[in-house]
Order: C-alpha cells, then sequence, then structure tokens
C-alpha cells in the first residue's frame, strides 16, 4: 500500500504518463465499459477504490457491503452490514491494510465493520443519528476517527479507539457541529485535515469549518465556519439549490461542488481574488444568469410519483416529445396515467382560481410554510452577524449538460489534473475538460440514473454504479470512434436534458401512498368505460 501511495504521488514518471493519458481527449472518447461485477441484488449506491486501486468496496440496497478486486473479478469478502435500510456510503479506514469499514444508511445507523472477524459482521452499530446518515468522510492517515452527516442535522466525530458501538437513546456525545438542518455533502481537505466543507440543505450555503476553532462537542455553525459560498437562485422559486456531492482536489485549494439541477460548481477556497462578472466566459454567465432569473411566464403544474422514474435513463425523452423505439413498460404507463390523472385536476383548479380574481396569483412563495421561512439563515449585512465577516468562495469554474434532480447522492470527481466526471438522471457519464469547461464525451453508463463516479487512484481506469445492480468498470478499450456520429449524439443529449430540466421545475413529486388510491381510480374508469374527468 505504501509502495502505491508512494508512486501514484511522488513518482513524476508514473503522475506525467497518467496526466498524458486523462489530457488526450482521444483516448477519453474511447473509453467504454470494460466489465460489469455483478455482486449485488440491489442499487449500488457507494463505490471507493482502497488506496492502492487494488480493490473496490461496495454497498447497496441489499444490504451487503462487497470487496472485489474487479480485474479478475474474485470476491474478498461479502459483508452482511447490520442496516436496515439502503446502504449510502462506506469507506475503508486509511492505514488499516483494508481491514477496516465504515459505512451510513438511509436509516441513520452507522456501521463499524473489522473484515477479519466475521463474527462481529453487523454487530458493531452506532444508532446516533435520528434520521438518514448521507455521507462518511475519513481523515488521511488517521486509522480511528471518522465523521458522519445526516438528515437530522449533524455532523458527527467518531473514534474507534473511545467505542466501536453506540445504542444510547438520544446520543449527544459524538456531536461535532449541530447545523440545525439537513447536511447532504460533506469533504475533508486532503492536505490540511483539520479543514472540511460542509453543504447545509437549509441556507443553500457551502462552509469550510476550521477543526482547530471547535470544541469537543455542539460548537456553532457560523462561530466556527471560515469560507463560505452561497448557492445562486432563481428569483421566483421557493424551491433551494442543494449540494449533492463535495470534493476536493488533490491539492485543497479547489472544491467541487455537485448542485442541483444541473450545475458543478469549482470554487476557489483560498484566493481572495474577486472574479468579476464580467469578466466570466459567455458560457459561465449563462449559467448565472440562469439560475438567478426565471420567466414571468406561468406555468403549469405537472405531478411525479415517488418511484416514478420514466423521466430518467438514455432513452427517457421530454414530454412533448416521443422515442420512436421505445415501448413503455406496465408499471411506466401505469405512473403516466396516474401522473396525468392528477396533473388535469391541478391545473383545472389553477384555471379556475385564476378566473375568480386576475389579481390573485398563484404564489408558491407565499405558500411556503412559516416554519420552513424560520428555518433559513439569512445573508444579512449585519456587522453583528458572524456570516458577515466570513470569507467568501469565489467560483472559478461551471460545468453544465448534466442533470441532477433525482436522487440525493449523486457525485462528482476530479480526475487527474485535466478532467471533471460526473453521472446524471439520463443515465450518462459527463467528462469534462477542467480547464476549458468544455465537454468531451459523453458515454451511457445507467438504464436510469449514475450515482457514482469513482476514478482509480493511478490508473486510466473508472469506476461508476447507480441504478443498476452491478459496478462498472471503465477503460478505454472502445476500438474505433467516429466523431460525427458521438458530437450530433452529444448535442441531442444536451438538448433533451436542457428540456426536461426546464420540465422540472413545474414537478411536483408525491409520496407513494397517493398511489393505492389512484390506482383504484383508474381501475374503476377503465372498468366503466369513461371517467369523469373532475373525480
Amino acid at each position: 500500500m505504501l509502495q502505491a501511495k508512494f508512486f501514484n504521488e511522488y513518482s513524476p514518471n508514473q503522475s506525467s504518463l497518467y496526466s498524458k493519458v486523462l489530457g488526450n481527449s482521444s483516448i477519453i472518447k474511447r473509453f467504454a465499459i470494460a466489465k460489469k461485477l455483478k455482486v449485488h441484488q440491489g442499487c449500488v449506491n457507494t463505490i471507493v477504490w482502497n488506496p492502492s486501486g487494488e480493490y473496490i468496496l461496495s454497498g447497496s440496497d441489499d444490504l451487503k457491503l462487497v470487496i472485489t478486486n474487479p480485474f479478475n473479478r474474485r470476491v474478498a469478502a461479502r459483508i452482511p452490514s447490520g442496516h436496515r435500510r439502503n446502504i449510502f456510503q462506506a469507506k475503508f479506514l486509511p492505514e488499516n491494510g483494508n481491514r477496516k469499514i465504515v459505512s451510513c444508511s438511509l436509516d441513520g445507523s452507522v456501521a463499524f465493520t473489522q473484515v477479519e472477524f466475521p463474527s462481529l459482521y453487523g454487530k458493531c452499530l452506532f444508532n446516533c443519528h435520528k434520521k438518514t446518515a448521507y455521507q462518511i468522510q475519513v481523515t488521511p492517515g488517521d486509522p480511528n476517527t471518522f465523521m458522519t452527516s445526516s438528515e437530522d442535522g449533524t455532523i458527527r466525530l467518531f473514534d474507534i479507539r473511545e467505542q466501536e458501538s453506540c445504542t444510547e437513546v438520544d446520543c449527544d456525545k459524538h456531536i461535532l457541529l449541530d447545523c440545525k438542518s439537513g447536511v447532504h455533502a460533506m469533504a475533508v481537505d486532503p492536505v490540511r485535515s483539520y479543514y472540511f466543507a460542509a453543504a447545509i440543505s437549509n441556507d443553500s450555503i457551502i462552509r469550510v469549518f476550521d477543526r482547530r476553532m471547535m470544541k469537543d462537542v455542539n460548537n456553532d455553525v457560523n462561530n466556527t465556519s471560515v469560507r463560505q459560498y452561497k448557492l445562486p437562485s432563481k428569483a421566483n422559486v421557493t424551491r433551494r439549490m442543494q449540494t449533492t456531492c463535495l470534493v476536493y482536489d488533490r491539492y485543497g485549494g479547489k472544491l467541487l461542488a455537485n448542485t442541483t439541477p444541473k450545475n458543478i460548481l469549482e470554487l476557489d477556497c483560498w484566493s481572495d481574488k474577486v472574479v468579476a462578472f464580467e469578466n466570466l466566459s459567455l458560457a459561465d454567465k449563462s449559467a448565472c444568469e440562469s439560475e438567478q432569473n426565471s420567466s414571468a411566464e406561468p406555468h403549469n403544474p405537472r405531478v411525479r410519483f415517488a418511484g416514478d422514474w420514466t423521466d430518467t435513463g438514455p432513452s427517457a425523452m421530454p414530454g412533448n416529445e416521443s422515442s420512436e423505439d421505445r415501448v413503455l413498460s406496465r408499471s411506466e404507463r401505469m405512473f403516466r396515467d396516474m401522473s396525468e390523472v392528477l396533473t388535469n385536476v391541478l391545473r383545472n383548479r389553477a384555471e379556475r382560481v385564476a378566473n375568480e380574481s386576475e389579481n390573485d396569483e398563484f404564489d408558491l412563495e407565499s405558500n411556503a410554510s412559516q416554519s420552513d421561512q424560520e428555518d433559513v439563515v439569512p445573508c444579512t449585512t449585519s456587522p453583528a452577524n458572524r456570516e458577515e465577516n466570513c470569507p467568501s468562495m469565489h467560483q472559478s469554474n461551471i460545468y453544465n449538460g448534466h442533470r441532477n434532480q433525482r436522487t440525493a447522492i449523486k457525485q462528482c470527481a476530479y480526475w487527474g489534473e485535466d478532467l471533471v466526471v460526473a453521472g446524471s438522471d439520463c443515465g450518462h457519464i459527463f467528462f469534462w475538460n477542467r480547464n476549458t469547461r468544455q465537454l468531451i464525451h459523453v458515454a451511457e453508463g445507467d438504464k436510469r440514473v449514475v450515482n457514482c463516479v469513482q476514478p482509480h487512484p493511478y490508473h486510466a481506469v473508472l469506476a461508476t454504479s447507480g441504478i443498476a445492480y452491478d459496478v462498472k468498470v471503465w477503460e478505454p478499450v472502445a476500438s474505433d470512434f467516429d466523431e460525427e456520429k458521438h458530437s450530433n449524439y452529444m448535442t441531442e443529449v444536451l438538448s433533451r436534458n436542457q428540456k426536461m430540466l426546464e420540465e422540472a421545475e413545474d414537478v411536483v413529486t408525491l409520496p407513494a401512498r397517493f398511489v393505492v388510491p389512484l390506482i383504484a381510480l383508474l381501475s374503476r374508469r377503465e372498468r366503466a368505460g369513461s371517467g369523469n374527468a373532475d373525480e
């Protein structure tokens, strides 16, 4: 492991060759699926390479952790995690020879697994989080501690030297930071590990914290943040932008943020140089303006049910288009019909309200719950507010073209010095040139959604996963490449994604409990031969 780490970080020959391969767009365009690792029976929500790049650790909705050698396809360990709901993230603890794993899940539990002791599998659980635990972050060179973030608003710090499990009810002794709102993404600076970044959902601010300024527990968000970045938002839309992934570059100076619904932002963490709007590229100006300005045209509300994935995958089309070569499955037709029923109801209601009073507007923002508004931490200009004195991070690059709306765990990653990669709701993997922001390559990676993208530590190999029940390993193995055909395909994918992003602005997602009553309604209408449009 130390030898691999040495060659990865310090060998000029290897580093130069690695950079040349990843910096060559013609090689990137030849990346294709070389292997599929069918080691799970559910969606694969997390993958990570071990430090030497010999193994992949994966976690799934099947509640299993699997360590696989992707090059010979051999499974080194298959571990029942002890989690009761979907595994969201798993990582090796550093400097432990791949023998210790930590993982977190939808049920809020955090598991500590020692690979060498099967009798303890699933028994060392921390049940401290009250809601979904989204992410785990380990500290480079530290084999004993790790941090977790959760929907309950806490970032917790665990030390396995103190205890390897915790069943205490309403436990608060591991709380490093209480953010008062869900923390969906987190990252540790690989160079100065006392810094870590976190994205807090209620105010759409990405903050960098300094652990040296923190007490043991229950630190204040404002008093310990040293940098911040406020995500842009549209003027007439109350749905806040969220961050699903944060990742530092290898030097710790830049921070990549995968934000909803469509932009990946590169933030300069420590530069005091402000990039004026007039000095941004045309592409970056357009991206900024599209987030801050919204059309005055009224939109028709549309309904989508939880569990309806018909708007995802390479064959998904905008609502006003249809794919001639795609046949909808029975479940897809059912979701489509149910959505149409409720969409018509909402539209008819909106029209009646508009006709009753021309002065009354359907204002979603004014109908937002009072409690939701009270939770917002505003960026004020008051000198008494600690946030006013907190320097801002500056946006240096924007990468777009993909969609990030349907899942809360969609990743992005730096790959070498010249590439940025990410998954998408359209089922593709996107490859951008980091410096020019040019989209280089788009490749189909899943029939629904690509969530995870994990570059190999020092080889030109990429691992990805998503809604499918496998882990895909990508290498530059494609024998031929039609530049013109691929360029046309990328244009089509980008155009389709843009249309579907615009449609999704008016979509309301309803929980699954509405599905059964509507199935009964549609069944009655089908038996009657015709239904009451107002029912």
